[in-house]
């Protein structure tokens, strides 16, 4: 994983070291992040003011997301929603901007298919696979940042842990998402409801197991 941080401009105020980078700083990063084009079998993500390039992932990743987009299939078509595993999201009011796993749209005919991007609006639930190089984001970083947005609900699935998990995340706030249910896989896991309007149960047990 290759890492570029934002520059920082020199403050009067004695900030803090890690405050957020000032907007100049910000936009001069945002316009790097989108000149870069694609990288092949890369994601490309701007975060904490930092730019993050990660390799491509193992087959399980792939596999877990294919398992969420079916998943979330029937609901998605009864609604009209829209799904896509490499989207782009622009958050407010951080100004991060990340590619989730797997993102629900809510109503994919208010923009155009041709953009890379999906207007943050319209997410309406998100996804991440945890990979060992992105265990802080996709823990920590990225919950913090999807509530901010007010995201309604974010979807986290976890092989690290023991045993893995799959942790839903709802109800978003300025200060984080302030409730949480998580259910393990295994033999002894228990079904995931995610309420409504998605109203699906998600067993961790028909979720692929990673081999070897």
């Amino acid at each position: 994983m290759a890492v570029m941080d934002a520059p920082r401009t020199r403050r009067t105020d004695h900030a803090r070291s890690d405050a957020w980078p000032e907007d100049a700083a910000i936009e001069e990063l945002e316009e790097i992040f989108w000149s870069l084009g694609e990288f092949p079998g890369h994601r490309t993500e701007l975060l904490e003011g930092r730019i993050v390039v990660s390799p491509v992932a193992v087959y399980w990743h792939s596999q877990v997301t294919l398992w969420l987009y079916e998943q979330f299939r029937e609901a998605c078509q009864a609604n009209g929603w829209g799904q896509s595993l490499a989207s782009d999201l622009v958050l407010p009011p951080t100004r991060d901007i990340v590619e989730p796993d797997h993102l629900i749209i809510s109503d994919p005919a208010k923009f155009s298919d041709l953009r890379s991007d999906v207007p943050v609006e319209q997410a309406l639930l998100v996804s991440e696979v945890v990979s060992p190089s992105s265990v802080r984001d996709d823990r920590e970083v990225k919950p913090a940042r999807y509530a901010k947005a007010k995201i309604p609900f974010y979807l986290l699935i976890d092989r690290l842990t023991e045993p893995s998990a799959i942790t839903l995340f709802s109800e978003p706030g300025d200060s984080g998402y302030t409730k949480s249910d998580t259910a393990h896989v295994g033999p002894r896991g228990r079904r995931l409801i995610v309420p409504a309007p998605v109203e699906v149960t998600l067993d961790p047990m028909t979720m692929p197991i990673p081999r070897g």
